[in-house]
């Protein structure tokens, strides 16, 4: 398994599509200097560009892009496998959420309406 050639495959498909992007879970944790083993690699985007990068994955889909309610997550996400690794791309903000653009000093701003409350948890 090769993260970093997973990481580099689909952090290529985000910029040539000018798509934001948000580190998440374990590979994050890793910049600030954790040093669990990676099970997969975990990334935020606009939820209005979730179905763009799944059509741009879609010979490496795993799981196609829809809502889920798994382990406790009520999120939709797409799921790839490059080399081996399991990609996860989420698409669930909360109002006032941001992320930076990979452009220095440029920082995309969104808000988005209330989330819809889980479906899956009573």
């Amino acid at each position: 398994m090769s993260h970093a050639a997973a990481l580099h495959w689909i952090v290529d498909q985000l910029n040539q599509r000018r798509i934001p992007f948000l580190l998440c879970g374990g590979l994050a944790a890793h910049v600030y200097g954790a040093r669990r083993p990676l099970n997969d690699i975990d990334l935020l985007i606009p939820a209005d560009r979730l179905q763009e990068i799944a059509a741009a994955g879609a010979a490496v889909t795993t799981k196609p892009l829809e809502r889920r309610c798994e382990e406790g997550w009520d999120v939709e996400y797409v799921q790839f496998k490059v080399e081996g690794v399991k990609i996860e791309i989420g698409g669930t903000p909360v109002p006032g959420f941001s992320i930076r653009a990979t452009q220095p000093g440029e920082t995309l701003r969104q808000t988005w309406p209330k989330p819809t409350p889980p479906r899956c948890w009573a």
